[in-house]
């Protein structure tokens, strides 16, 4: 009985992000196809849609009627975007092919030094951040002293578990993402060489 209490109290508080974690995101190609209980259903997943509880995931053809484009033209810039993408972080986490053997070293972060907090730079770090799975978010509350180090944070795919559990600067969070990529490069038992150099870059 407690723990019904404190799972209801717990769907309380946090309101729409933990239905948003339970529910998932809306599917626009299953819209038109979708069996509702009921007319209350229907409207409660519109309502979540348009109030942004859950998140709403296009057709292609929502989207070009949205912004006047052709389809083919809009496929075509997805592959051109995606074959950056994989370009940019090849370039960034592969300099030169990797041998993994028990002499391999993990060096310290060369993307992460002096960088600028700027709109195109965040745009880079969540593209890459997706390819590894994750997501930058702001901390919920004001960065703490002596903990947090900036106000983002790394978290998982499933939006809730943090990679870092201490809030970083936009230097830390591509610190982060380069110590991941390397991380899913070695062996298990060596994943901790991967961050063997996180912060030496940035951290003071």
């Amino acid at each position: 009985m407690n723990a019904l209490i404190e799972s209801a109290a717990n769907i309380k508080k946090n309101g729409n992000g933990l239905k948003a974690q339970l529910l998932g995101e809306v599917c626009g190609r299953g819209v038109r196809h979708r069996v509702f209980n009921s007319e209350h259903d229907r409207l409660d997943e519109a309502v979540d849609v348009l109030t942004r509880v859950r998140p709403y995931v296009p057709t292609v053809g929502e989207v070009v009627k949205r912004y006047k484009l052709d389809a083919a033209d809009l496929r075509a810039h997805m592959k051109r975007r995606e074959a950056e993408q994989a370009q940019a972080i090849t370039e960034i986490v592969n300099d030169a092919p990797v041998e993994i053997t028990d002499a391999t070293s993990v060096e310290p972060s060369t993307i992460a030094t002096a960088m600028l907090d700027t709109p195109e730079v965040r745009v880079f770090l969540r593209r890459f951040a997706a390819s590894l799975g994750c997501q930058i978010k702001l901390l919920d509350e004001e960065p703490r002293a002596g903990l947090d180090h900036g106000p983002y944070v790394l978290v998982c795919g499933d939006g809730y578990h943090l990679v870092w559990k201490f809030g970083l600067p936009i230097e830390g969070i591509a610190d982060a993402l380069e110590c991941l990529a390397r991380e899913q490069r070695l062996p298990r038992d060596r994943i901790e060489e991967a961050w063997a150099n996180f912060g030496k870059t940035w951290r003071w």
